[in-house]
C-alpha cells in the first residue's frame, strides 16, 4: 500500500494520533455510486470532519468513482473497486483502487473551459473538479491497478 500524505505537512507536527482507516468495496455498476458516497459521508461525519473538508473530499471521490464506473473497463469485464478512507487530525485521505484499464486522471487533458455559461455543456467537468477541489492528488499504476489518492486538508 502507498504511504499517505506526510502528516507533518499538515502543520500538525509529527506527534499525531494514528489515522482511522475504513474500507468499502463497490459493486461494478453505476448504481453503487450513491451507496459509496453515503458510506463516505457517514465515515467523515463519524470522525467530525468539518463540512467544507468533507464536501471537497466527497465531490472529488464522486467524480473519480463516476469516471471509473463509466469509463474504466471493457464492456462486460467485471472488476474490483475499493474505496479506502483515512482520517487524520488535519486532513482526510481517500484512495480509490480499481483493476480497470490504465488511466491517470491527473495527466489526462482537460476540456477547454466554456467561453460563456450558454456555451457550457453538461458533463465533462469531473477531472477539472477533482484537480481544483482536492488539496493533493496522486496517481500510480501498481500491480495492474489504478490507484488514485485524494487528500482534503482542513481550511486554516
Amino acid at each position: 500500500m502507498l504511504p499517505l500524505a506526510d502528516p507533518s505537512a499538515s502543520g500538525l507536527g509529527a506527534k499525531m494520533a494514528e489515522p482511522r482507516r475504513h474500507a468499502f468495496s463497490l459493486a461494478d455498476e453505476l448504481a453503487a455510486l450513491p451507496t459509496a458516497i453515503d458510506w463516505l459521508r457517514a465515515v467523515l461525519a463519524s470522525h467530525a470532519v468539518p463540512s467544507d473538508t468533507a464536501f471537497r473530499l466527497e465531490l472529488c471521490v464522486h467524480e473519480a468513482l463516476e469516471n471509473v464506473l463509466r469509463h474504466g473497463h471493457e464492456a462486460g469485464a467485471p472488476r474490483e473497486i475499493e474505496l479506502t478512507v483515512e482520517v487524520f487530525p488535519g486532513h482526510a485521505v481517500a484512495r480509490i483502487c480499481d483493476d480497470g484499464g490504465p488511466f491517470d486522471p491527473l495527466s489526462a487533458p482537460l476540456p477547454p473551459k466554456p467561453a460563456t455559461l450558454d456555451s457550457a455543456m453538461i458533463g465533462g467537468l469531473g477531472l477539472r473538479l477533482l484537480r481544483e477541489f482536492a488539496s493533493e492528488c496522486h496517481y500510480i499504476r501498481d500491480g495492474g491497478k489504478n490507484v488514485l489518492t485524494i487528500v482534503a486538508r482542513r481550511a486554516a
